[in-house]
């Protein structure tokens, strides 16, 4: 979503994101990209911490942020699942389109489990390839592959979260080809 209107799925991922972020909140967004829910968390957050691995996402993400005047977001580079965080200094984490990418989910569960405050909500819009009826070329496999790391089915992306010690408070399949789950979450 570099540059224009949102897909129908992005702009229900969006309104979601808006929906359960908690005003005035503290949010980090993890792996962020460009600013499918950055955008949105900075509409309704005190300050929005957006990361990324990558420096050219990165730089790019930080001048669209600036081209619409968005103060409120501090583009860092980190790696997942080593955040340069204080414990417990967010209100939300927002994770869109990544949990599948990581090799190392459950370091990068830990550190969002690590970095929310109790009373903090866990936002992610994951694809659940399992349940989804096409196969999905792998990254490597083909030019422009899917960056597959984990290939969830609902069921066993719910019980990742839960392993991390995060409660399920709702659930939305926001689409079925491809399948992709909309959790919000609480620390349990």
């Amino acid at each position: 979503m570099a540059g224009g209107q949102p897909t129908p799925l992005q702009a229900r991922i969006q309104e979601l994101v808006s929906r359960d972020l908690p005003q005035g909140s503290e949010v980090l967004d993890l792996s962020a990209g460009t600013g499918l829910a950055t955008y949105p968390a900075a509409a309704r957050a005190r300050r929005v911490i957006a990361t990324e691995e990558y420096l050219s996402v990165v730089r790019e993400a930080a001048a669209g942020a600036r081209a619409r005047g968005l103060s409120v977001i501090r583009h860092v580079l980190a790696e997942p699942a080593a955040l340069p965080l204080r414990p417990g200094s967010v209100d939300a984490v927002v994770c869109v389109n990544a949990l599948h990418g990581y090799r190392r989910l459950g370091a990068v569960l830990g550190e969002v489990r690590r970095v929310i405050r109790p009373s903090g909500v866990f936002l992610s819009a994951t694809y659940c390839h399992r349940d989804t009826p096409r196969k999905w070329p792998k990254w490597g496999e083909v030019p422009g592959g899917v960056r597959v790391a984990q290939s969830f089915s609902r069921k066993s992306l719910e019980a990742t979260v839960a392993k991390a010690r995060f409660a399920v408070a709702a659930a939305e399949v926001l689409s079925t080809d491809p399948f992709v789950l909309y959790l919000a979450a609480r620390p349990a």
